[in-house]
C-alpha cells in the first residue's frame, strides 16, 4: 500500500519526538544507578539484591513474578533473598532492566488507560508465554517472559509523550469501526509495537527482543521465522480472553489461523481449552496481585 504524504508527514512528526524521548525521561537516583549496576561488568546478585531491597515496590513485583503459579517454582517465595536465589541472576538482571522501562514511561491514571490493569496484562501476557514456550520446548522461555512483559510497552509511551493523539486513538476505537492499531497509524503514522521497538533498538536491547515486541500483532512476520513473534502473539490472545487488566486496545483483535497452525493448532478450539487449564493458574496469579 502507497504511503501518502500525510501518513508520511505523521511518521517524522512522530519519530521526531521518539528520538527526543530518551532526553525526557527522568530516572530517579536510585533507578539510574539500578540501571548502571545491571549494565556493569562487576554486576552480581548481592548488589542487585541490596538495591532491590531499598525499593518497595519493585521488591513487590519481582515477588509477585517468582511467586507467578507460571514461572514454575514449586514453593512460596516470601523473601527477596529467596527470590532471587530461585529466579537466578540472568534472569533477574533482565527483569529488573524490564520493570525499570515500564516504570519510566509510567503517567497519571486517567480514564484512557490505568497503569495497574496494564500491569496485570504485561505480567499474564509474560506468564502464559513462558509456561506455554516450556509446553511446546521452545529453547528460551525465559526472554518469552520479557518480552510477553515488554510487548505492549508502546501504550504507556503514547499515553505519555502523545497524550492529546491517545484520547482520539481511545475515541476513535471505541466510536468508530476501526482497531486500535489502526486508529494508531492513522494518528501517529505508527502503531504501538512499531513505537516500542523503536525505543528498544535506540537502547541497544537484543535484537531478538525488539523484533518480538515490534511484530506481536503483525501474523505476516511470524510464519517461518522466530517462534517467539507467534509465541508473544497467542500469549497476548489468551490474556486479552480471560479479561483480566482490561486491555482495551486488544479487545477487538482476532485470531490468526496460520499462526495458530504453524503453533501446532489444529483449531480454535484447542486454544480455548489450553485457555481453560491455564485459567486457574491466572485467577491466583490475579488474586496475589490484587493482594499485592
Amino acid at each position: 500500500m502507497e504511503i501518502t504524504q500525510l501518513e508520511t508527514n505523521k511518521r517524522e512528526k512522530t519519530k521526531l519526538i521518539l528520538s527526543k524521548i530518551n532526553n525526557f525521561v527522568s530516572l530517579s537516583p536510585f533507578k539510574s544507578e539500578m540501571l548502571s549496576v545491571l549494565n556493569a561488568p562487576d554486576c552480581d546478585m548481592r548488589k542487585i539484591r541490596l538495591l532491590i531491597s531499598k525499593d518497595p515496590a519493585l521488591t513487590i513485583k519481582v515477588l509477585s513474578i517468582a511467586n507467578s503459579p507460571f514461572y514454575g517454582l514449586t514453593r512460596e517465595v516470601s523473601t527477596l533473598d529467596h527470590a532471587v536465589l530461585l529466579v537466578g541472576f540472568d534472569n533477574l538482571k533482565s527483569i529488573v532492566t524490564a520493570l525499570i522501562m515500564m516504570d519510566m514511561f509510567k503517567n497519571k491514571n486517567d480514564s484512557y488507560l490505568n497503569h495497574s490493569d496494564f500491569w496485570i496484562h504485561s505480567l499474564i501476557t509474560a506468564s502464559i508465554g513462558k509456561r506455554f514456550a516450556e509446553d511446546i520446548e521452545f529453547e528460551n522461555p525465559e526472554k518469552v517472559f520479557i518480552a510477553g512483559l515488554l510487548h505492549d510497552l508502546g501504550i504507556p509511551i503514547m499515553h505519555k509523550y502523545f497524550h492529546s493523539d491517545f484520547i482520539n486513538i481511545y475515541k476513535s476505537a471505541e466510536d468508530q469501526d476501526m482497531s486500535f492499531i489502526e486508529a494508531e497509524k492513522y494518528y501517529l503514522g505508527y502503531d504501538h509495537q512499531e513505537i516500542a521497538a523503536y525505543l528498544l533498538n535506540s537502547w541497544n536491547l537484543p535484537e531478538s527482543l525488539s523484533e518480538a515486541v515490534g511484530n506481536h500483532h503483525d501474523t505476516r512476520a511470524m510464519i517461518g521465522k522466530n517462534k517467539m513473534y507467534s509465541i508473544v502473539y497467542l500469549a497476548d490472545y489468551m490474556a486479552t480472553r480471560v479479561g483480566m487488566g482490561n486491555c482495551f486496545w486488544d479487545e477487538k483483535n482476532k485470531i490468526n489461523e496460520d499462526v495458530l497452525k504453524y503453533l501446532g493448532f489444529t483449531s480454535l478450539s484447542e486454544v480455548d481449552h489450553i485457555i481453560g487449564i491455564y485459567n486457574v493458574m491466572i485467577e491466583k496469579e490475579i488474586n496475589a496481585l490484587r493482594f499485592n
